[in-house]
């Protein structure tokens, strides 16, 4: 597998993943120092709420986006050397992603996302 199909299979884990409720294919792609956040919205203007990978990893297991069927298109932006960047789009959520390659492959380290208006 060359990096660009390596860095989509990290993205694609945890895209399906979520939605499948498949914990193991989320620990599988989130890096152990994983930030993921979002604009905290009204409670907090300007702020941000966070998730980190155990966090992740224990609402996935607990059902996750429980939508087996729910896909997210994947765009990888850029990848340089041992980091790289893209994107998911699925229906509910815009989640911009960075990766690093570890000793382990691939891990996602940041995902900045937001809620898509429905």
């Amino acid at each position: 597998m060359n990096d660009r199909e390596a860095v989509e299979a990290a993205i694609r884990d945890y895209i399906e993943g979520w939605y499948t409720g498949d914990a193991e294919r989320m620990e599988r792609c989130l890096h152990d120092n994983l930030v993921k956040r979002t604009l905290a919205g009204d409670e907090e203007p300007g702020g941000l709420r966070e998730l980190t990978k155990q966090r992740m990893v224990e609402v996935t297991a607990a059902g996750g986006g429980e939508d087996p069927t729910a896909a997210g298109d994947i765009v990888v932006h850029d990848i340089s050397g041992d980091i790289a960047s893209g994107h998911v789009l699925s229906e509910e959520y815009l989640d911009y992603v960075h990766l690093a390659r570890t000793p382990k492959g691939w891990k996602i380290t940041n995902i900045l996302f937001k809620t898509l208006d429905t």
